[in-house]
């Protein structure tokens, strides 16, 4: 082993805690960038092996006119095409055990595309039996009976269902469920069941799948989705204009054969009415010659002929309306309307991309910060070190050891610590970080386990800047010690020039100062570049404190604005059928003791979209009086806005970000997935969870071509109501037509449970913000006291005690603490906002907000950690050897 190599060894040993804080600050920053940077690739991985394994559909087709099966074969012989399968569907109120289980929508299983995974139980065997939502349904649900209401049977042979198995399915990827327009619009869960249960010849939607995909989200998937959509638009077209004529073909057909049975109808009766009144005339000239017993047997049988014409009579009547009935209708038909969706009108498929590209934005922004800092650390370290062995290196020089030689031994203490750190740091980043991660997420998702990605680039990259941190540094300084001849080095550095500070210049300010305050201000005013880093390391740290603490935050206030500012109602009341004036009154007069300024609406789940994007959102009339319980105000001026006017909309803000739109703009609302309204956008409003549309009613029904429905009110509890709020919930949930009661409370606890996933990746910013806090704080201290050794030594000698030494080494540290903890104060309320901007969860917006117990808290925190280094060095200004520190080395 070479004496430079033995030297190097001896070096890491010696100074551990140097080589230490380097790995740790590599690691921690390579863990942090890798783990996050890799989250994205990992989920899309987890979701592509997911959606594939299933069958996720890429094409949904659906006709206002359904399909049959050789429409489905038809579809399916398109070149591009893999698998095509018909499928059903129908809504439905669900109870079980007298239990009322809100609006689900029954789906028929398919074999190939979009079939389920099965969490407990098993699939449907035989006609009857059904699986549930994994999600929403525990396995106490197994065995038991689910009830179609009477009143939404219509699409099915059969009104009970056993559970046999709970289920989750590629089409509901998270935990929206979608719109109906039934109870309150929206659909509390899902349920399948063999094609044979359902009262229909016809297919609602036919699924279709690729060939050739590609990775879900990735250009080359979206290219073959597009590639092959017109084709399969015209085909769908084509397919229900032939189904439209078929039908009116046959019903033509029936109703002229129809018609023709009523004429050859009409020409009988009219035979036998005359040959009746023939016989009539008979029986009348022949009446005096027949016997008595004759002539009542025949009037019999005249009266008996006559009910029979009668009969006949009536039945023709009621097939000329029956006639003329099928001939209205069969005008009345309208041309078929064909949609041709892909996975990007899923609302799951979307959040799923929405969600998992929050931490990647977040992995833009924190990763590069904790590479400055480490930049930092490492430049310090190294600088300091090369420093400190000046004359070693001169002794090398001077034995004839190469500066590439003696290069190398710096590059090697500096390069083992920045490897080993990446290794270790990105292995475990890329293992742990992802799950902790979908963990967090599992709330949303979480419908498989996550899956493992290694990539060889993200490792690459890692190793690269983390070398370029620690090598780069050793050999910029190296390089400035080498370029000086041996005898130089040999020498100790010249001492600065002595020069007065600013604070010197400050005559009456001087003066006044203490011999100790005079060191400390001369120390903290020459030595600038250690100042600058100790200010810039330490407002770094307590800028990602006050940003992770930020986040939680503007999280946590969003309940609050959301729930006391804007939507104040306390109950959402939703009827199984609409209302009409009477209802209305009659419902308020009931509940007047109970329920305070109830206001009647309209409020749906459908699908709005503007620039190429698709959005779920609530669609809510803006009827007189909704400003008692919604505040419809400007988000950035807070002034009240005008009402919806014609073919107009007030937005929510969320969804005027998600889909790119200004006042001015336009969006199409499809509503109920057959009819679409485009609209003028008047006003964009506060508002911070879920998407909503707030429309003028009168102006959207004559644009949609229909009434819409009064199914909703919203009201708040009567102050001087004796129940408490869930009582009052209960007795209005015995009301006749009333669907559901919800409780604003309870929406609250629902958004809370939603935040769960995101506080829980505050809590990994917060910790790693703290552990690159500890190792600077503790870096940065133990170069300062290097640097100091014969002068902590020189005040050791003069008599100072341990403790007026420690004052006088690290007075400093703690008025560049508090320094620092100010401009990093400043800086993470702009880092805040930036990471904010980065974070999109679907159906919710975020405002910067930071309370002030954060920030008192981050200054804590910061100065918590400072005392904490401090407190370690004492242990080290002890170790001071006061002989060998003033020795000189002349």
């Amino acid at each position: 082993m070479s004496a430079m190599i033995k030297t190097s060894l001896r070096e890491i040993k010696s100074s551990f805690g140097r080589f230490l804080a380097i790995f740790a600050i590599i690691a921690l920053g390579v863990g942090f960038f890798s783990g996050l940077k890799i989250s994205k690739s990992a989920m899309i991985k987890t979701g592509d092996e997911y959606m594939s394994e299933h069958g996720m559909f890429d094409y949904r087709v659906i006709s206002t006119l359904g399909y049959s099966e050789d429409d489905v074969l038809s579809l399916s012989s398109l070149s591009f095409i893999k698998d095509a399968e018909g499928a059903m569907y129908s809504d439905f109120i669900a109870q079980c055990e007298g239990s009322d289980l809100g609006v689900m929508r029954a789906h028929s299983l398919t074999e190939k595309i979009n079939t389920l995974s099965v969490v407990s139980g098993r699939l449907p065997s035989s006609s009857g039996e059904c699986v549930v939502d994994s999600r929403y349904y525990g396995e106490d649900m197994i065995g038991k009976e689910l009830s179609v209401s009477e009143a939404t049977n219509d699409g099915f042979v059969r009104d009970t269902f056993t559970v046999v198995g709970l289920v989750d399915s590629t089409y509901y990827l998270n935990y929206e469920r979608g719109s109906t327009s039934l109870g309150n619009g929206s659909l509390s869960a899902f349920m399948y069941v063999l094609p044979e249960d359902f009262a229909s010849d016809v297919f609602h939607e036919v699924f279709l799948t690729l060939k050739v995909g590609g990775t879900i989200y990735s250009e080359e998937y979206e290219n073959n989705v597009e590639s092959g959509r017109s084709e399969t638009e015209e085909l769908a077209q084509k397919l229900a204009d032939d189904r439209y004529d078929e039908i009116i073909s046959e019903a033509l057909e029936k109703i002229e054969s129809a018609e023709k049975e009523y004429s050859d109808g009409i020409d009988a009766l009219e035979s036998a009415r005359a040959e009746l009144d023939e016989r009539k005339e008979q029986l009348e000239a022949a009446m005096d010659f027949l016997p008595e017993q004759t002539i009542e047997e025949a009037l019999a049988e005249i009266a008996k002929a006559e009910n029979e014409i009668a009969e006949n009579e009536n039945k023709l009547a009621q097939a000329k309306e029956e006639i003329d009935s099928a001939r209205s209708e069969l005008s009345e038909l309208k041309a078929p309307v064909t949609y041709v969706f892909t996975r990007n009108e899923n609302t799951g498929y979307v959040c799923f991309d929405n969600d998992s590209s929050i931490v990647d934005g977040v992995a833009n922004v924190f990763p590069v910060f904790f590479f400055l800092i480490a930049a930092l650390v490492c430049t310090t370290t190294m600088t300091r070190m090369v420093s400190d062995q000046r004359t070693l290196i001169g002794v090398f020089k001077s034995i004839g050891y190469g500066n590439s030689s003696i290069v190398m031994k710096y590059i090697a203490y500096a390069g083992t610590a920045a490897v080993t750190g990446c290794i270790s740091g990105y292995l475990i980043g890329i293992f742990f970080i992802p799950r902790f991660i979908w963990e967090a997420y599992a709330i949303l998702y979480g419908f498989a386990p996550i899956s493992f990605v290694f990539s060889l680039p993200l490792a690459i990259i890692s190793l690269s800047v983390s070398l370029l941190c620690s090598v780069g540094a050793v050999y910029l300084s190296c390089r400035r010690e080498l370029m000086r001849t041996p005898a130089q080095l040999l020498r100790p550095k010249s001492p600065k020039s002595g020069k007065r500070v600013l604070p010197e210049r400050i005559g009456f300010l001087w003066k006044r100062l203490s011999f100790l305050a005079k060191i400390t201000a001369r120390n903290l005013f020459r030595y600038k570049k250690r100042v600058f880093m100790m200010i810039l390391g330490i407002g770094g740290c307590t800028a990602l404190l006050l940003a992770g603490f930020g986040i939680r935050d503007s999280i946590s206030l969003l309940i609050d604005d959301q729930y006391e500012r804007i939507t104040t109602y306390d109950y959402n009341i939703v009827f199984s059928d609409g209302l009409d004036e009477d209802d209305m009154q009659t419902f308020s007069e009931a509940y007047r003791e109970y329920l305070d300024d109830p206001v009647f609406l309209h409020e749906s789940i459908q699908n709005a979209s503007a620039n190429g994007q698709t959005k779920s959102v609530y669609l809510v009339t803006a009827d007189e009086g909704i400003e008692k319980h919604i505040s419809l105000v400007d988000k950035k001026t807070k002034e009240p806005l005008d009402p919806p006017g014609e073919n107009e909309a007030i937005i929510a803000y969320g969804l005027a970000e998600r889909l790119s739109l200004s006042v001015g703009d336009e969006i199409t609302v499809l509503y109920d997935d057959r009819s679409e309204v485009t609209l003028t956008v008047s006003g964009i409003c506060d508002n911070y969870v879920y998407y909503y549309v707030y429309v003028d009613r009168s102006s959207f029904e004559s644009a949609l071509g229909e009434e819409l429905s009064t199914k909703t009110v919203i009201a708040d509890r009567n102050p001087d109501a004796s129940l408490e709020l869930s009582e009052i919930s209960a007795l209005i949930s015995e009301y006749d037509n009333v669907a559901s009661v919800t409780e604003t409370e309870t929406m609250v606890n629902r958004v809370e449970n939603m935040l769960t996933s995101l506080n829980k990746i505050v809590l990994l910013v917060l910790v790693s913000a703290g552990a690159l806090a500890f190792i600077v704080l503790y870096n940065l201290t133990s170069i300062n006291i290097t640097e100091r050794e014969r002068e902590i030594a020189t005040v050791k000698v003069l008599g100072f005690y341990h403790n007026e030494t420690a004052g006088y080494v690290f007075r400093e540290n703690y008025i560049l603490t508090a320094i620092g903890a100010l401009a990093g104060l400043i800086g993470g309320r702009f880092l805040l906002g930036f990471i904010m901007d980065q974070i999109k969860v679907d159906i919710m917006i975020f405002d910067v907000s930071i309370k002030w117990q954060s920030v008192l808290l981050s200054l804590a925190l910061t100065f918590v950690f400072a005392i904490a280094v401090n407190f370690a060095m004492r242990f080290r200004l002890r170790s001071i050897d006061m002989t060998s520190s003033l020795k000189s080395v002349d």
